[in-house]
């Protein structure tokens, strides 16, 4: 944890163009976290083949790496937010990095999976109002 931060704080300032950041995910071979995982199993078996996980590096856009991505055409990501790693965040400036790119953005955050029926129907609320 600490050698990430460290990255971290080395890269932060840097100017890094999306290939040159998507090298650095795969280097650090990121996989997702506890709270990614319980989020992907989530929208797996509530959404079939909707989302795609993305937080590896597959997918920079603007300069940021989105955790969860709608895989069917849809111009949606969801961000997952750790508690304490992202404890201050103001959430709407995420999605403010995507928005100029068309792309809608819901932020989940960890405490919320203790209530998965609720992030089910945040999700469902966001990207699937309207539909049968």
């Amino acid at each position: 944890m600490e050698h990430k931060r460290r990255l971290s704080a080395v890269l932060r300032g840097r100017s890094k163009t999306d290939a040159h950041l998507a090298a650095i995910l795969r280097a650090l071979q990121r996989r997702p976290n506890k709270p990614e995982a319980k989020l992907f199993t989530l929208l797996q078996r509530t959404f079939p083949n909707d989302w795609a996980y993305t937080g590896d590096g597959s997918v920079i856009l603007a300069g940021k790496c989105p955790d969860f991505m709608n895989i069917n055409g849809q111009k949606a990501i969801i961000e997952m937010y750790g508690d304490w790693f992202h404890r201050g965040e103001d959430e709407t400036a995420r999605a403010a990095c995507f928005a100029p790119l068309g792309y809608q953005t819901l932020v989940v955050w960890e405490h919320e999976l203790n209530d998965p029926e609720a992030v089910i129907k945040k999700i469902q609320m966001v990207f699937y109002a309207g539909t049968a």
